[in-house]
């Protein structure tokens, strides 16, 4: 009984409305915090495999106990009686704070369905620094050449769509742009400061937009 007073009281500090914290509070690094958004996305897997994914990368990166994650997520279960909106909440928060995307959001509030992590359709330009930063990582990191060139085709045609759909910008700017929040977004995963998951998740949602998965390649 004082295990499942312990697990509510965390679920409920977790998924409350966070007035009193500062807005831009760095929480990536307190050690209950990790493990109640562990135990959070351990209790919505069964909704989406998303949310199984980003428990079992909290717990590799943080060297959190698998079955302690279970267990309290099976104690503090009382989603019956928290808001789902103050849960969606929670878990969007978790996902900003350790660079999951995308980011979760209420989709439907029937029961066995309450969230999802949202598929937003990702922007042009959002596309091309995602996938010139994936060049050199191919380039740079895993000698992939062909690859590296693949991806590398795929920033210009997503830039190009880009420039298309806002002809008022200044073409010659768009390039240094994309390279440089390439290079800025790869210094931040180097530095923990985003997880490479949302880089990955970023490009799957760019293969989807433009078929490229279907098809197969560009």
């Amino acid at each position: 009984m004082a295990g499942l007073a312990a697990a509510a009281l965390s679920v409920l500090a977790l998924a409350a409305p966070g007035e009193a914290r500062a807005e831009n509070e760095d929480r990536s690094n307190d050690v209950q915090y990790v493990l109640n958004c562990a135990i959070e996305y351990a209790k919505s897997a069964s909704a989406d495999s998303s949310f199984l994914e980003r428990q079992m990368a909290l717990r590799d990166r943080f060297d959190l106990d698998h079955e302690n994650i279970w267990l309290m997520a099976k104690l503090g279960d009382v989603s019956d009686i928290i808001p789902v909106e103050w849960i969606v909440d929670g878990l969007a928060e978790c996902d900003r704070t350790f660079g999951f995307s995308p980011i979760t959001e209420l989709i439907d509030s029937r029961p066995g369905i309450p969230l999802t992590p949202s598929s937003p359709q990702i922007a042009d330009f959002d596309c091309a620094v995602a996938y010139r930063l994936l060049a050199a990582i191919r380039h740079d990191v895993d000698q992939d050449q062909v690859q590296a060139q693949n991806a590398m085709q795929r920033a210009e045609y997503a830039l190009r769509l880009h420039q298309t759909a806002n002809p008022e910008l200044d073409p010659g700017s768009l390039g240094p742009q994309v390279n440089g929040l390439a290079r800025t977004r790869g210094e931040q995963i180097q530095q923990g400061q985003e997880s490479g998951e949302a880089l990955t998740n970023d490009i799957n949602a760019c293969e989807a937009k433009y078929g490229f998965a279907q098809a197969g390649g560009q």
